[in-house]
């Protein structure tokens, strides 16, 4: 008795329905902030008003020197601009940054990221195309993105936005293919960090850890510990490379972060 293998399904028409969806979600963001895109209109956000008056001081020293200000008295008493308007040099995730952004405006990019990478979370968990998009709709509009949103928390609307990037890498990493894995899971939490909002990145590590340790048990139940521990290893290297692009950032942070009175013990 023979057996006729079915012909290979070409790359073309596998990658087509996460194509359509891409841009079917494209177009649902610009619909939903079309008032931005066509009427001209802006979003009052009162955090974005507050940071360009805080910016304004170093951002007009480095037109007119091309150098940073690490200083600025625009906020409070004075203090470090790292957190609020420093380039660091060498940061060649901005350019990641603007294309994945397609250079929309921040609210909507930020829609456009979490349903993209919200589509990527649910086709990780082996979701049907056309669910998984109804998924991420269900992720990308939920109420307290859009909240923050009009607050004008456009960095930690960022980072929510990769966290599903990152979930995603994990859960390719360690039940499908280990590099495919590990690239999503580098590339989102590199952006996720950059995003420069460590709460959201503190509560998505939470979840990495928590996913660890179900996945340590069921590794040492059915004996396969030395695939779990490859598999980590390439996680590892990537969290190391995610944190190594923003490492001078994170590191002025926790230099000034003794002096801060969220940080500070005394």
């Amino acid at each position: 008795m023979t057996t006729v293998s079915s012909p290979a399904v070409p790359l073309w028409r596998r990658l087509l329905p996460h194509l359509l969806a891409v841009v079917f979600f494209l177009v649902l963001a610009a619909v939903y902030f079309s008032p931005i895109l066509f009427d001209g209109k802006t979003l009052a956000q009162h955090d974005v008003v507050q940071f360009n008056g805080g910016a304004h001081e170093a951002q007009l020293y480095r037109e007119a020197t091309g150098k940073e200000a690490l200083w600025t008295n625009s906020m409070f008493s004075g203090m470090p601009t790292y957190l609020i308007s420093t380039r660091f040099p060498g940061d060649l995730s901005i350019y990641l940054h603007s294309i994945f952004t397609l250079h929309l405006p921040a609210v909507v990019a930020n829609l456009f990221l979490a349903l993209v990478c919200g589509y990527v979370l649910f086709i990780a968990l082996g979701v049907r195309p056309l669910l998984a998009a109804v998924g991420a709709i269900a992720l990308g509009f939920t109420s307290y993105n859009l909240i923050i949103l009009a607050a004008g928390h456009n960095t930690k609307s960022l980072a929510l936005a990769y966290a599903p990037l990152v979930l995603g890498g994990l859960l390719v990493t360690f039940r499908r293919n280990r590099w495919l894995g590990a690239a999503l899971f580098a590339l989102g939490l590199t952006m996720n960090v950059r995003s420069n909002h460590l709460q959201i990145t503190y509560y998505l590590l939470l979840l990495v850890l928590v996913f660890g340790i179900v996945e340590l048990i069921a590794a040492l139940r059915e004996k396969r510990l030395a695939d779990f521990l490859g598999r980590t290893a390439l996680l590892g290297a990537a969290a190391v490379l995610a944190v190594g692009v923003s490492f001078g950032r994170l590191y002025v942070t926790a230099e000034y972060g003794k002096y801060s009175i969220r940080v500070s013990r005394s």
